[in-house]
């Protein structure tokens, strides 16, 4: 032992004095042990900054997201979904007055999941939602005498007698069918003139002829082909003079919302893409409700300035709905959601403005299209939980566009 303890320091002495790289050797192993530590601290490192760098994306996303919910009373769809593994609950309730419907209240609730797990999975949102309204509405087979006036004119000028308040009823009840159904709402005034000249002196060199008997075998056709027609034909021939009547209606309609496409923040071009796939049960055994499926295309950009919306959407009627009403309303939305920070005293209070210009366009005969200015206040209540109060106002005069609706929807 004491002999190779020698040798070794007699060695190294030597080395020394022949400037040999023995220190190297003696001191590699060390060395190469303190670079595979170093190297795994690295390795850790990088892991930790890689896992930071993903948290930090995934809660930029999630950033970006709640930037971009809009959870305001009112049509526009934002396509965004919760956070993953979290559920939320909606609940709005509201006022509308139109032509149409005089007084709507309506209400729902709405519960949403997202889903954890892979990308696919936490961008998804499963969803039930129940609504209901009541509506005050206006009675579309009333006898209205300025149409009654305008098929006597008619009558009139192809020189026939108005004489005989039961045979003029009778004939101005027979016709009314088909002027609602030929003729859209802002020239049916002409459509009633016309019948009543049709009616009494039926034209010259007409393919078939037009009199009492062609339109009720006409209306008889309708039935055998079209059994829903029934009630709309039967309801046209009797004489009401009441204006209003009321309708309620009830609907449970699962969703799906998919977000394909997420927007990387202000500096990127690329935006939020996401679709919303519904299909609505009618709860009421109305004849012309009829199941319907609606898929929304919503496509969202956030800006240093703000949030720009746009949706593109169609509504189908299927199922066992009156024949038509079997058509589709579609239409797009463009909106445009600003956020605002107010200092208080003890803390910070944020809201968002939400506006959104609505045009709907349908395919059912003779109904205009609708344009509508939305307008939303979105205030954040803390622990999850929003109030957005908004109202509505028609910009054009038809009958189904809202003259002035207010409402509020709450989330939780």
């Amino acid at each position: 032992m004491k002999l190779m303890k020698n040798i070794s320091i007699g060695t190294i002495a030597l080395a020394l004095l022949m400037n040999l790289p023995l220190i190297a050797q003696v001191q590699g192993p060390a060395k190469v042990e303190g670079n595979t530590t170093s190297q795994r601290a690295s390795a850790e490192n990088s892991d930790a900054n890689a896992g930071d760098a993903s948290g930090q994306k995934e809660h930029k996303e999630y950033e970006i997201g709640d930037r971009q919910a809009v959870d305001v009373y009112g049509s526009l769809e934002d396509g965004t979904p919760g956070a993953p593994g979290e559920s939320e609950m909606i609940v709005s309730g509201g006022w509308m007055n139109s032509r149409e419907a005089r007084n709507t209240f309506g209400g729902g609730i709405e519960f949403g999941h997202t889903f954890s797990g892979n990308k696919f999975l936490e961008n998804m949102q499963l969803g039930v939602g129940i609504e209901g309204e009541r509506a005050d509405m206006m009675n579309e087979n009333r006898l209205s005498y300025q149409n009654l006036s305008w098929f006597l004119a008619g009558r009139q000028r192809a020189g026939g007698s108005i004489d005989g308040l039961t045979t003029q009823l009778n004939d101005f009840l027979l016709g009314r069918n088909l002027v609602d159904s030929f003729f859209r709402e802002d020239l049916r005034p002409l459509g009633y003139y016309n019948a009543g000249q049709i009616l009494t002196q039926p034209p010259i060199g007409a393919p078939i002829a037009i009199n009492q008997a062609s339109i009720l075998n006409y209306q008889q056709g309708r039935l055998v082909f079209d059994p829903h027609a029934a009630g709309e034909i039967f309801d046209s021939y009797r004489l009401q003079t009441k204006k209003r009547k009321s309708e309620s209606a009830g609907e449970i309609a699962p969703s799906w919302l998919q977000r394909w496409v997420s927007d990387h923040g202000p500096d990127s071009f690329i935006p939020t893409i996401s679709t919303v796939a519904e299909i609505g049960f009618p709860l009421t055994d109305k004849a012309a409700a009829g199941e319907t499926a609606t898929l929304t295309i919503a496509t969202l950009k956030t800006f240093e300035f703000g949030t720009l919306i746009g949706n593109v959407f169609g509504t189908a009627v299927v199922g066992n709905a009156d024949r038509t009403l079997r058509s589709s309303i579609y239409g797009g939305r463009v909106g445009f959601r600003k956020d605002f920070e107010v200092s208080g005293a003890e803390e910070d209070y944020r809201f968002n403005l939400v506006t959104a210009l609505v045009h709907e366009m349908s395919e059912v005969r003779h109904e205009p299209d609708s344009t509508t200015l939305e307008i939303g206040l979105q205030f954040d209540l803390g622990n999850d939980m929003s109030i957005g109060p908004g109202i509505a106002i028609g910009l054009d005069h038809h009958e189904a566009t809202p003259r002035f609706s207010f409402g509020a929807t709450m989330v939780f």
